[in-house]
Order: C-alpha cells, then structure tokens, then sequence
C-alpha cells in the first residue's frame, strides 16, 4: 500500500512539473506575441512621427504652397480613397504594413492595442483601487472622472468595461479618428470614423453623490477607493452578486439601475421553475448513488492518480510484492511464469532441488499430532529438568498456597 501512495505522489508531481512547463512555454509564445505588437506599435508611430515632421519641414519652406493633406479619403470612393490619392499617400514607403491609416487618423490595430499588450499582474495592479478584474467595483452607467492626462477632469458615464484588459470607455471622451478596414465599410460610410479610446481603469476614479453628515449638503465626491463584500450567489441565474463598500467610511455605494430585463410569457411547452426545483432523487446509505461500473468509468481504476482502492486490489498489490521481495533471493535469476522464489530448473542445483522435495513433502504431511504418549514423555522430561534445574541453582521451590485452604477463624469480640 505504501508503494501505491509512492506512484499516487510521484504521478502528482510529475503532472505538474509537466504543468509548469507548458505553462513556461504558453507565456514564451505571449511574451513573443507581445513583443511583435509592440514592435508593429512602434512602427505606426514612428511612421506617424515622420509623416508630422515631413510637414513641418514643407510648411515651413513652401508656405502657402504647401499641399493640404487632410481632405482626402474622407469618403468611401475609390476615386478620392486617402490610399489611392497622390495626395494623401504621404509616407506610405515607410510603412511596411498593407493596411495605413488615412492622414490624421489610427489604425484599427493600434485603437485596440493603444496600452500595449499587458499581462495578468498588469491588468490586476491596474484594478487595485477598485477591486480585482473579476470581482470588478464598476459597473456600466458610472460616473467616473479622469485623473490624468490632457483630459484630466473630465466627467462621463462609463460606456463599456473590459476587465481582461483593465480598461474602461467613457460615453463621448477620448474620441479619436480611426481608419475603418475596407471589408467593415458600409456603402455611403465614411472610411475614418470618431470612437472612444479605452482608458486605464487605474487613471480613472468614481463619482458619486455623498451627504456631508456635519453640514448636511450633497455633492459629488470622487471616490478613490472601493472594495467589494457581502457575496450572495444567485440560486436562478447561478450569478454572484456582492456589494461595493468605500473602506474606511463604511459607505455602501449602490449600483447604477440597469435595464429590467424582458417578461416573457409562459407558453406550453415551457417547463415551471416549481417542477425544476422539485426533488426527486433522494440518496441513501442503503445503496450506491451510482453503479459501480459508471463510478470505475468516471475515476478510471487504471489511473496513476487513483488514492482509493479495492479490498481485492490492495490484497493483490501486496502478495506482489511480497513475491517480488522473496524472487529477490535469487537475483536477477528468476524468470518469467515461474514460481516466486524458486530459481528456473536449468539453472537449479542439486541442494535446491533436494530443498524442493523435502518441501513439498513437509506439505504433503501436514502439521505433526502429538498423542497422548508422547505428551505424558514430554511432560516427565519436562519435571526431570525442572528438578535438575533447581539443585544446581541452590535453591529450592516454595510450594503454593492451596485456594481451598481454610480462612483463620476471627476472635469474638470481648462481651
């Protein structure tokens, strides 16, 4: 049984060595995917910087002569396409991209990827202030304002959460002109159209209406700290809902209303919540949840990790390696079908097979039965000694009191 528990935690561990190293292989291949998007990130801007600077220097030197390069392939037209335009194909040979953006404008790839890719510990380290990415304190129709940058101060509803990614869109701020591909352009569409950047959860902060307890007034207070209790798990949606608290203050902080979900009327075909609650399996001691067949399938008796074993299997494990221990007399010797501890008969000597024989006859014998003189001989014999036994030592045996000897007869007390 021992040995069974050696293989169970020598599996387990060579499991999850196994683990880490695909893990170790999973973020290689993230850590090179991230440093191709940074790599292409930086091309953009570098393209950009020099497409600013080519500007600059052609102002500067032709004046009112210089092109204006911020009207075309504002429309979906193949004629005045910003790609297909003399002028507006400014830099292009620099970017060794097929998909450039128009002048003044992103592209798709940088609007999503505006932060750089980041991995768990970033996108947590960014939630701090406001939980954790899965146990999130903000919810869609916040206010929040933001704390950083040239857009600092401003204040907007929040229009869309990505935890994964630690950032948040807020309704009308931070709208940028990005250049739609062309299989996304609808007919009559523009092909550099205005939406919200995302914006770090970190350089944002919650807004909200608190009373001042000692002069009684209500205002905005911008909350820079929230934390999340009370879980409760909803038994119908199977959801977790819990409550957002400012630590320090213990001040609940409500939730946005959200919209009420759609009523939908009970058809016939539709199946009551009272008849899925109901319950009609009750499990009892007298008999297993489930055949023992079904429970060998879902545990896999063959598996290397199994830690609860049969009667019938443990007895077999140990005659084993009990037979495995008594094969070990002989070395490397013994060979396969053959009987544990006995060496094969080509190579036997002949004290081994004397040994065989004389075993298997003490077999056939049985144990020996003692008759009645031979127990009556053992005992004289063993007296004889005893006697011998007790002179040579000096010493002489001290007879027993008897059980049945008479009690001392008690005196009567004086009258």
């Amino acid at each position: 049984m021992l040995k069974l528990a050696k293989r169970t935690a020598q599996a387990e561990k060579q499991a999850a060595r196994k683990e880490r190293l695909k893990q170790r292989a999973l973020d290689a291949i993230d850590g090179g995917r991230r440093k191709q998007v940074r790599s292409l990130l930086k091309e953009e801007i570098f393209v950009q910087t020099q497409q600013a600077r080519r500007l600059r220097r052609e102002k500067w030197t032709l004046g009112p002569l210089a092109p204006q390069r911020n009207h075309a392939g504002s429309i979906a037209d193949p004629i005045r396409r910003g790609r297909s335009s003399v002028t507006n194909n400014f830099g292009t040979e620099m970017f060794s991209s097929d998909v450039i953006p128009y002048w003044g404008s992103i592209s798709v790839r940088r609007i999503r990827n505006a932060n750089g890719p980041l991995t768990p510990k970033d996108v947590e380290n960014r939630c701090a202030w406001a939980g954790t990415p899965k146990r999130l304190c903000l919810a869609v129709g916040d206010r929040a304002v933001i704390m950083e940058g040239t857009m600092k101060g401003q204040i907007a509803p929040i229009k869309d959460i990505k935890p994964e990614e630690g950032t948040v869109t807020l309704e009308g701020v931070a709208r940028v002109n990005v250049t739609v591909p062309e299989a996304m352009i609808a007919e009559g569409d523009q092909s550099v159209q205005q939406i919200e950047a995302s914006i770090p959860i970190d350089a944002i902060r919650l807004v909200h209406p608190l009373t001042d307890p000692a002069t009684g007034v209500t205002r905005d207070v911008i909350i820079r700290e929230l934390r999340a209790q009370a879980f409760q798990m909803d038994r119908v949606t199977r959801r977790l809902t819990f409550t957002r608290v400012v630590p320090g203050l213990n001040v609940r902080i409500p939730w946005p209303r959200q919209e009420r979900p759609p009523e939908y009327q009970d058809e016939p075909n539709d199946t009551l919540r009272i008849d899925t609650e109901q319950v009609t399996f009750v499990p009892t001691l007298l008999r297993p949840p489930a055949p023992e067949a079904v429970l060998d399938e879902l545990r896999n008796k063959f598996s290397r990790f199994r830690t609860r074993h049969t009667a019938d299997f443990i007895a077999e494990k140990e005659a084993e390696a009990a037979a495995k221990k008594e094969a070990n007399k002989y070395g490397s010797a013994l060979v396969k079908r053959q009987q544990p501890g006995v060496s094969p008969p080509s190579m036997r000597t002949p004290l081994e097979e004397f040994h065989i024989q004389q075993k298997a006859l003490r077999k056939e014998r049985g144990q020996p039965e003692l008759t009645d003189e031979m127990l009556e001989k053992i005992g004289r014999i063993m007296a004889q000694t005893k006697i011998s036994a007790l002179e040579n030592a000096g010493i002489t045996e001290i007879p027993t009191q008897s059980s049945t000897s008479q009690e001392p007869p008690t005196s009567s007390p004086p009258s």
